[in-house]
């Protein structure tokens, strides 16, 4: 029998008895064992049954958390052996020379952590990344394999290695108990890392980085061998996306192809290809759904039992009362047991007082005449992610803050988890603040004096708790669909709303509109959108035609004069006045303020009072007085003393029973928010500030951020009140508009305002002039499919003040098109020249309108609407046209079909929303 047919008969044999082994059925679960952040707090698993979508198992909480070496757990690489057992090998340092291992029948109870000295033989040895474990079914053996850079060695490579000159490394073992000695696995020529090996029909392909830095490869390649330990054959040309740095190649079978996934670790995404035979490979990155901060590891695959454990199993019971000596009553010696005097900076006295607590009962002291930095420190266990409160009772005699905060309590390692600070000679004081642990598992709790600088005096410290307040809640990357809000199927920001004739008119700074003559400002042209329900919105044709090669920004209210309709925008960065006869323009720049502004500031709002007066409200608290026609401000301006400093734009004016509401915003991009303070007697004071007077700011939990310049507004011949307000959660010029009631206590203060992602109900208009076209979208109805040519990939959109902190994942699938949100929007890939987005509505029906929101609306679009019966017979119903500047974009007709299919003939690719609308229900 020939070489290769006696390998893959002892391949299948030993599969064969693995499956038998474990009770396995055919049907397995994919599962991707990774780590987060730097790898500190361990082993993070993910399941998959297509490939496609990974879903984190454990609320993708840590499964075991590193306890040897450099006590980190990166890389993590599992296999289920022969024996049944999972067997995982990790990095357990950046710079160690040893890797970690650990087994487990279940993946959730784990054996003794150990490490593997296998380097520890080379002195010059620098590190041992990335190490992977794979059955050797010829000599009935398990092969670990890694990447190690030694300085003097592979000397000819180290010019083009550009940093560490890596080669892959490998030992054997049969038990676990006794390793052979390390050698060369594999030199390809160049410096190599981040190893995986398949077995692959007769033979095994490694996939494998080329990490050369001089010039820059970091891409992927294949070699191939008859056996696990080689030869290896010389790497093939590169195969991962041309220009991506990656790494930490995986791989799995999914039906008849292989998925490749890689590391795209510049960007902060995975990004996968398919292939059958590793010669003709396919990018299916747009396709994949992971965890958020899903990092280098493995996939493996297990049984419906051990996958049905894993789903049930919810962690470890929560430590509930991590703190067991918090009043310092056992002793050891004379001190209080678990805790420990630390000085950092300066001299002091630290003791356990006997009888001077609170009940006279025993407590810790720190005293310092000449200033310290000093605490009694106790180090606990807690459960992460989850929530604390830590309290205890201070007294003081004499405390001088100095350059410290004076005395109080404080965690370590969560440097901004610290109570108030008491100082001076205050009794018995109790303090506490809550706090969330994050990934960390164990904390240091600080009886402090001093605090970031040396303090003076003395303080007792007694009845320290740390009481559990459950998991921590966990922000919300997307918005829950079908939902209201945003209102506008498209982006914009700094919203105003008039009426006239019961048609509300929205004006708006448009977003998200690059033009080349702006540069780097993506703002677009001026549209009026208008609806008589404040839900459904639309607009037709440019608003301001003459400043569609401007910065066109915060545009006011439109306010009405006679028969004249005025409108304050902010035009290249300077406030000017326009006017038009119609609420919806098109408005003209009024002669002598097309060359010189109003004003030469921002974020006009003017606001017009019972008498007949205006005043015009701008950034940085300012406010003038208007001429009696409004064109021109008279007087200099009016700082408004509000109790909050700081920058401050958005301004708004607004009365109510007798009360004028000041509103402005504070802080900026994820952090806005909006504050006020309210006069009764004018809408310039004098003004009095509520002891609670933020109303509105972002909530993590409903993934809501940044409430910021947005307008308060009530419809006439109404008591309901509603805050307008721009949501700043995609980040940059990328924002959307929402709408949420305000309401009022008693006293006329404002109550917070609950900002939704479900919004407002419809309001019904008895005021409205013109119908709204109604009916049932059956784009909607559950056996509706809907694909695309293509979709492009997800958005990850982090904050601006914590570049690390992820607020947000942004799909385009094509069901986003569907979902009756303007939140979501389908977008096809970037190189995707030819798209198209076809609904499939599960069996013939009669349309009578189309509905389409279409992206970025304010350039413009044209397209081509196909119907058919069949999917595969289509005929044009809507021709391609000159661009129509509008949204919806809509189409009336009488055509029976099953299937629809758009494609944009003219301006951008993607669709917020598509309405099939049926006059009757089907």
């Amino acid at each position: 029998m020939r070489r290769k047919e006696i390998l893959s008969l002892m391949v299948m044999m030993t599969l064969v008895f693995q499956m038998v082994a474990i009770g396995a059925s055919k049907e397995r679960v994919h599962v991707f064992a990774s780590f987060r952040g730097n790898g500190q707090d361990g082993l993070h698993l993910a399941y998959s049954r297509d490939g496609l979508e990974w879903k984190a198992l454990m609320g993708d909480r840590s499964f075991l958390k590193p306890q040897v070496g450099g006590k980190l757990m990166r890389d993590p690489c599992i296999i289920q052996g022969p024996d049944g057992l999972f067997h995982m090998v990790w990095t357990t340092g950046w710079w160690d020379k040893t890797i970690g291992i650990a087994h487990s029948k279940d993946l959730i109870t784990w054996s003794e952590q150990k490490v593997i000295g296998v380097m520890e033989h080379e002195p010059k040895a620098k590190n041992c990344w990335a190490p992977e474990i794979t059955w050797d079914p010829d000599d009935q053996q398990y092969v670990i394999y890694w990447a190690t850079s030694i300085p003097g060695k592979f000397t000819e490579t180290l010019k083009r290695a550009g940093g560490g000159n890596h080669r892959m490394y490998y030992t054997t073992t049969k038990d676990f108990k006794t390793y052979t000695k390390s050698q060369v696995f594999y030199e390809p020529g160049f410096s190599v890392i981040d190893s995986t090996i398949i077995h692959n029909g007769d033979h095994y392909v490694m996939i494998f980085k080329n990490e050369s830095g001089n010039p820059a490869e970091k891409n992927l390649r294949i070699a191939v061998s008859d056996k696990v330990t080689g030869p290896w054959s010389k790497g093939a040309k590169p195969f991962s996306p041309k220009g991506l740095w990656v790494e930490g190649p995986t791989c799995t079978k999914v039906g008849d192809y292989w998925y490749v996934y890689y590391d795209v670790y510049r960007k902060h995404r995975y990004g996968a290809l398919k292939t059958k035979d590793f010669k003709n490979w396919e990018d299916i990155s747009s396709e994949i759904r992971y965890p958020k901060g899903l990092r280098h590891g493995t996939i493996f695959t297990i049984s419906e039992k051990h996958f049905n454990d894993l789903q049930e199993y919810k962690g470890p019971p929560p430590v509930k009362e991590p703190l067991q000596n918090g009043s310092f009553e056992i002793t050891t010696k004379g001190n209080p047991r678990d805790w420990s005097p630390v000085t950092w900076r300066g001299k002091s006295e630290q003791k356990f007082a006997l009888n001077q607590g609170r009940s006279d009962s025993g407590c810790v002291l720190i005293k310092s005449a000449s200033g310290a930095d000093a605490a009694w420190s106790t180090q606990v266990a807690v459960s992460p992610q989850s929530r604390y409160r830590l309290s205890g009772w201070i007294q003081t005699q004499n405390v001088v803050p100095g350059s410290g905060h004076g005395a109080l309590l404080n965690i370590h390692n969560l440097s901004h988890v610290k109570t108030t600070a008491v100082t001076a000679t205050t009794k018995w004081k109790k303090v506490q603040v809550d706090f969330e642990t994050n990934d960390e598992s164990e904390i240091t709790i600080n009886a402090l004096l001093g605090g970031w600088g040396t303090s003076t005096g003395t303080a007792w410290y007694d009845d320290i708790h740390v009481e559990y307040l459950g998991e921590k809640k966990q922000p919300a990357l997307n918005w829950p669909t079908p939902s209201v809000n945003p209102v506008i199927p498209d982006c914009a920001a700094d919203p105003s709303i008039s009426e006239f004739d019961g048609v509300y008119y929205l004006t708006a700074t448009t977003d998200d509109c690059p033009r080349p003559s702006l540069g780097h400002w993506q703002n677009g042209p001026a549209v009026v959108w208008k609806s008589t329900d404040l839900v459904n919105w639309s607009f037709q044709g440019h608003a301001m035609p003459e400043t569609n090669d401007k910065l066109y920004w915060a545009p006011s209210r439109i306010i009405k004069r006679d028969d004249t309709y005025l409108l304050y925008p902010t035009i290249d960065k300077k406030i000017r006045v326009a006017a038009a006869s119609s609420p919806e323009g098109p408005f003209r720049l009024i002669a002598g303020t097309d060359k010189t502004p109003l004003l030469n500031t921002i974020d006009a709002e003017v606001y017009v009072d019972d008498d007949g007066k205006g005043y015009l409200f701008s950034n940085h608290r300012k406010v003038w007085r208007m001429n009696d026609d409004f064109t021109a401000v008279s007087g200099d301006p009016i700082s408004i003393p509000t109790q909050r400093k700081g920058y401050s734009e958005g301004p708004i004016m607004f009365k109510r029973k007798g009360i004028y509401y000041y509103l402005y915003t504070l802080g900026a991009h994820e952090s806005y928010h909006y504050a006020y303070c309210m006069s009764r007697t004018s809408p310039l004071g004098p003004f009095e500030t509520p002891v609670v007077d933020v109303i509105a700011k972002s909530n993590a939990v409903s993934g809501i951020h940044g409430p910021g310049h947005g307008t308060v507004f009530s419809p006439s011949d109404s008591e309901n009140y509603y805050f307008v307000y721009l949501e700043y959660g995609r980040g940059g010029v990328t924002r959307q508009i929402s709408i949420d009631q305000l309401k009022f206590n008693e006293d006329g203060t404002i109550q917070p305002v609950k900002l939704t992602t479900t919004g407002i109900q419809p309001l019904i208009n008895a005021n409205a002039k013109h119908e709204t076209v109604t009916g049932i979208n059956l784009a909607t109805k559950k056996e509706v499919i809907v694909s695309a040519s293509s979709s492009r990939a997800p958005v990850s959109v982090y904050g601006r003040r914590d570049r690390k902190r992820l607020i947000r994942k942004q799909d385009h699938l094509p069901t986003c098109a569907v979902d009756q949100s303007n939140f979501t929007r389908w977008q096809p890939e970037e190189q995707d020249k030819a798209s198209w987005l076809m609904v499939d509505l599960g069996k013939p029906y009669t349309v009578q309108r189309s509905e389409l929101s279409l992206y970025r609306p304010t350039l413009g679009h044209a397209y081509r609407l196909e119907v058919s019966m069949d999917g595969k017979s289509w005929k044009t119903i809507t021709q391609p046209k000159e661009r129509q500047i509008k949204s919806p974009q809509t189409d009336d007709f009488d055509v029976r079909a099953r299937y629809w299919r758009l494609s944009i003939q003219a301006g951008h690719q993607g669709v917020w929303e598509w309405k099939l609308l049926a006059n009757t229900h089907p």
